[in-house]
């Protein structure tokens, strides 16, 4: 994460903390998360760009938004399995191969995968390829394929897009 970022969120995190959403609030956790990073001596990935920073934003606004729709559609499958009068489901492990290289953006992408509906993430390794897995149980494995392909164009493409800037 880039210094700029980092001391932003730092303010924002400050912001909530206090539970005070003013401009000084702000300053002073941007001024703290300031202080902290450069006394642990951290180092940006790639130098900040305003330009870098623009395409980051819609990037993530973005992938913000096609994630509120697959909750929505995830909730919707969801309420309908339940509603239905016989349940019929094949809950099972699954391996979802990840080509994410940085730990943030691949946790990112187990997070985003955990709060839909219907998956749970369970843990993170490399496999004999050294290709990152992330093991996942689904309430039903029957669509799994069609439902990984899914999340792999909707999240996982946004997400390498945003690492490789």
């Amino acid at each position: 994460m880039s210094g700029f970022f980092f001391i932003l969120a730092s303010g924002v995190v400050w912001m909530g903390l206090s539970v005070d959403l003013d401009l000084e609030t702000f300053i002073w956790g941007a001024a703290l998360g300031s202080i902290y990073w450069f006394l642990r001596g951290q180092e940006s990935r790639r130098p900040f760009g305003v330009r870098r920073a623009l395409v980051l934003l819609g990037l993530g606004s973005r992938l913000a938004v096609t994630f509120l729709w697959e909750l929505v559609v995830a909730n919707l499958d969801q309420l309908r399995l339940v509603l239905s009068p016989r349940i019929d489901i094949e809950p099972g492990w699954i391996e979802v191969h990840c080509s994410l290289q940085t730990t943030p953006m691949r946790v990112l992408l187990g997070t985003l995968l955990t709060l839909t509906p219907g998956s749970l993430t369970f843990e993170e390794k490399t496999d004999e390829n050294g290709r990152w897995t992330i093991h996942m149980h689904l309430l039903d494995t029957r669509g799994g394929e069609e439902s990984l392909e899914r999340a792999r164009r909707r999240f996982e493409a946004p997400l390498k897009r945003m690492e490789d800037l």
